[in-house]
């Protein structure tokens, strides 16, 4: 039986985990990445990605707390997921809530939300204990479906 977690924080990745000074997302390009004093370089055309600094330290306070951490993303997955364990953040996420994929014209990703909220150890969660954290302005959808919203502006 898998454990309800007390509380659910779902991160988008482009402009809320990392922030360029393009208006870049992370696959836009097929590529690897590498850190250079602390900072994400893509190698096919050295655009640059900020991480924020303080993501290892909240990432490590969630999951001392109880709490989840989740990525809900439109971008290749395998793209984030090579990134995350560059950056040392692929350890923090529960791959149950790690929903991210690529799609074609608007994402929704508060439906992306929701698929993560209708897997078994994620049902029994009370949506108030959702906290959703993007760039974009979902805080109309995030109240349809129940759950908190931060808007990040970095």
């Amino acid at each position: 039986m898998t454990k309800t977690p007390k509380k659910l924080f779902l991160f988008d990745c482009d402009q809320t985990l990392w922030k360029t000074t393009k208006s870049e997302y992370l696959s836009r390009i097929a590529s690897k990445f590498y850190v250079k004093r602390g900072v994400l370089i893509r190698k096919s055309d050295g655009v640059v990605f900020y991480p924020l600094k303080e993501v290892k330290k909240i990432f490590t306070s969630i999951n001392a707390h109880g709490g989840t951490v989740g990525i809900v993303s439109d971008n290749k997955p395998e793209v984030v997921i090579s990134v995350l364990k560059l950056l040392d953040w692929w350890k923090f996420i529960d791959k149950e809530a790690f929903n991210v994929r690529f799609w074609v014209g608007p994402c929704p990703k508060e439906i992306m939300v929701l698929e993560i909220l209708s897997k078994p150890k994620f049902s029994k969660l009370n949506k108030k204990n959702v906290y959703w954290f993007d760039d974009g302005d979902y805080s109309k959808v995030a109240k349809n479906i129940g759950v908190n919203f931060i808007r990040v502006c970095i």
